[in-house]
């Protein structure tokens, strides 16, 4: 009589994993560790979903404050290449508007994007707590009474590093912020000459 061909690890993983399921069941400590876990993992990512949809606004706003600054600083140049009323005496005050508006359009966006960075890594930093969670709850569902703190304080120290690193996207968003702001001062130079070339010829 041939052997009996041995259980697929798929299954022996769910009898295992089922047996395990039992056991915390009926071990109070176990069960109130998972209860636990589980809740954290909820409220942590309500936290998550709430720091993400704070960073897409903060982006959305800093991406408004761009479109109203281009808007105002065309309005000045159209206004002193249209006016009848403005001399190279004059030339000062469109020049004092456009700095003011360059000025606070600059602090704000560095302002949004120190907000940016702050949603956005600490998104990050609750991600990988709730990753650290998941396994630790994986790990304990497979294993029940066996369950093993030392192994698990292992995990814990293992997944969630030190510090954190920047990624490829950060580093392309870095260097997006880093772009704007140039390129705003540059705009904002075009335009306070454009000013002054306009109403005060050579």
């Amino acid at each position: 009589m041939p052997d009996a061909a041995p259980e697929p690890k798929p299954l022996r993983t769910l009898k295992q994993r089922a047996a395990a399921l039992v056991q915390i069941a009926q071990n109070d400590e176990l069960k109130c560790l998972l209860a636990d876990w589980e809740e954290t993992v909820r409220f942590e990512t309500s936290r998550i979903e709430r720091k993400e949809t704070l960073s897409y606004h903060v982006k959305n706003e800093i991406y408004q404050l761009i479109g109203f600054f281009i808007v105002f600083q065309g309005v000045i140049l159209t206004t002193v290449s249209q006016s009848n009323n403005l001399r190279c005496e004059n030339w000062w005050s469109p020049f004092a508007l456009s700095a003011i508006a360059t000025i606070v359009t600059l602090g704000g966006v560095v302002l949004k994007s120190f907000d940016y960075v702050k949603w956005r890594n600490g998104a990050k930093q609750l991600q990988r707590h709730v990753k650290v969670l998941k396994m630790q709850i994986n790990y304990l569902k497979l294993h029940g009474k066996d369950f093993d703190f030392v192994e698990h304080c292992c995990i814990n120290q293992k997944v969630r590093p030190k510090r954190l690193e920047l990624s490829a996207k950060d580093r392309i968003i870095a260097g997006i912020f880093v772009f704007l702001v140039v390129a705003l001062i540059g705009f904002a130079a075009i335009v306070l000459v454009s000013c002054r070339a306009i109403l005060c010829p050579p």
